[in-house]
């Protein structure tokens, strides 16, 4: 008959900041990142072997600069900083980053545009609840609605049998 069990029970999803910054790249930047990614494990904290520097290096440029990666890859600053700002703060080790970060371009798919310019604050997990209710405590609610009609009720009662009221 349903879910009678507990309510107002709640799950709570983490969404990766990797991947909210990463969402908001242009297709040329994820394949660049991605194509550095697999060459090498990118480095924080430093320009020297940083996602964006290698990113550069992927497609012939030199990028050692918010500015400079912004032009190469035709992106907002805001973005190139954001990213930084993420990476650099991310808990991971560089390795095991490089894999997520690898992960999280492929999720947002290397050959697609950005997904959403939200910008939220990088490096933060955004958490979503979900708060449930027990088909017995939404029916106790249309029970108690001053526009239910009773006229029109059916209740499954055992097995095939349905009684109307």
């Amino acid at each position: 008959m349903g879910n009678w069990g507990a309510d107002h029970f709640q799950v709570r999803y983490e969404r990766n900041p990797l991947q909210r910054v990463v969402d908001r790249f242009p297709a040329n930047l994820k394949q660049a990142m991605y194509a550095a990614a697999e060459r090498q494990t990118l480095r924080k904290g430093t320009w020297d072997g940083c996602a964006f520097n290698a990113a550069g290096r992927s497609v012939d440029a030199q990028v050692a600069s918010t500015s400079t990666a912004a032009a190469t890859f035709n992106v907002d600053p805001k973005i190139v900083n954001d990213f930084i700002e993420t990476w650099d703060s991310y808990a991971a080790e560089e390795s095991r980053a490089t894999e997520i970060l690898k992960r999280c371009l492929l999720k947002a798919g290397l050959f697609d545009g950005p997904r959403s310019a939200v910008v939220r604050l990088p490096g933060k997990f955004v958490y979503s609840d979900v708060i449930f209710k027990s088909d017995r405590t939404k029916f106790e609610e249309i029970m108690d609605g001053e526009d239910f009609d009773f006229d029109s009720v059916e209740i499954e009662a055992a097995g095939d049998l349905l009684v109307s009221i």
